[in-house]
């Protein structure tokens, strides 16, 4: 009888080790992850990455890499702007970080369940064999924009860059709001054999509800040339519009926004400013 009980005993005892042993297995797989997140920001307005160890953060995810349902873990959250997330109008600018077991990453919008890019921790390619021209590039990019948005046929090729150097192609799109260029863009990166080993898509479905006209645009767009033309007539400087685009700001306002590249001529210094103006 005491040899019996013994033997439970001593079961019981394995069964435990049994549970505690996967248990910390889990954990140190979820810690090996975390060991590579950012410290917090000491300035929670700052741009930068930081580690997010709210109780609503999820942990982990489960994401469709192309070929099989896999879990993913949580390592960082990155802000993109230079105000929090809390004092802004939505969480676009911020992205919590997932990895997976071959270190390739996930964006998701903060707090939400909208993928918003990925990254594998090698973009380009040395290799120049069998290697890919610029147009080739372009149609794979077009057709994974076809393929992946339900409304991909309404967004315009905008630019294609190769990075020597990185051995990638870097290919935009834009959606257009009443034939303006936005900043809802869709970026790949695809290297030398056709693979695209990065994407973004970090203002996907934010401009669904925005509605706005070409007399509006008209308007905003005069009311910032004219500002330009206030602030540099005498100024000596050489002004360059460089792009302009439907965008919103902190305040969740529609806003024509409008880059411009500003030459010092004496001292040949070149630099860039942005001005917007709220769409009315």
């Amino acid at each position: 009888m005491r040899r019996a009980t013994g033997k439970r005993l001593i079961a019981g005892v394995v069964a435990v080790v049994v549970i505690v042993a996967v248990a910390l297995i889990v954990k140190k797989v979820i810690a090996d992850h975390s060991s590579k997140r950012s410290d917090p920001v000491p300035d929670e307005d700052a741009y930068g990455a930081y580690y997010d160890d709210s109780e609503n953060k999820a942990i982990t995810r489960a994401v469709n890499n192309g070929t099989n349902l896999i879990t993913v873990y949580y390592v960082r959250t990155e802000n993109l702007r230079n105000v929090s997330v809390s004092s802004r109008n939505d969480s676009y600018g911020t992205y919590d970080v997932y990895e997976d077991e071959e270190g390739t990453e996930y964006l998701f919008l903060y707090n939400a369940n909208l993928l918003c890019g990925m990254r594998k921790s090698s973009v380009g390619s040395q290799t120049r064999e069998n290697a890919i021209d610029e147009s080739q590039a372009i149609a794979i990019a077009e057709e994974w924009i076809r393929s992946k948005k339900r409304n991909g046929n309404d967004y315009v090729f905008d630019t294609c860059v190769y990075e020597e150097s990185g051995g990638y192609y870097d290919i935009m799109f834009y959606l257009p709001i009443e034939g303006y260029k936005s900043d809802e863009i869709v970026r790949l990166w695809i290297d030398l054999q056709g693979n695209i080993n990065a994407y973004s898509d970090f203002n996907q479905n934010r401009y669904g509800m925005v509605s706005v006209t070409p007399e509006k645009l008209a308007e905003a767009q005069k009311k910032l040339m004219d500002l330009l033309e206030t602030k540099y007539a005498d100024s000596g400087k050489e002004v360059e519009v460089n792009s302009t685009y439907v965008s919103k700001n902190d305040a969740g306002e529609t806003v024509l926004v409008m880059m411009v590249v500003i030459k010092e001529p004496d001292e040949g210094i070149m630099y860039g400013e942005l001005f917007e103006q709220p769409i009315e």
